[in-house]
């Protein structure tokens, strides 16, 4: 082998190093990523089961005030209408 031969074979050694290397640190770049994307996926996914419980919770609490207030609505009806027929029959 002459002495362009092996500086040829020298510099091709080199570069497929080189583009080994790259290789690899785009893979954990990669990898990296896939694990911060998993991160940010289970953090939104929890974010929507809180905000899911927070609605859920907003939303028993109106259903009880709307009942409380209904009855509250028909007490003071009646106690109008009592108050009506006392005036009306002279008690």
């Amino acid at each position: 082998m002459s002495a362009e031969d092996e500086l040829l074979a020298a510099q091709l050694k080199r570069t497929v190093e080189y583009l080994q290397g790259e290789i690899e640190k785009i893979k954990s770049e990669a990898a990296s990523e896939r694990s911060l994307f998993k991160l940010r996926i289970e953090e939104l996914e929890r974010c929507e089961k809180d905000h899911e419980t927070r609605l859920r919770a907003i939303q028993e609490s109106v259903t009880s005030f709307k009942t409380w207030s209904g009855l509250a609505s028909g007490a003071a009806a009646i106690l109008s209408l009592i108050a009506l027929l006392r005036v009306a029959l002279g008690y």
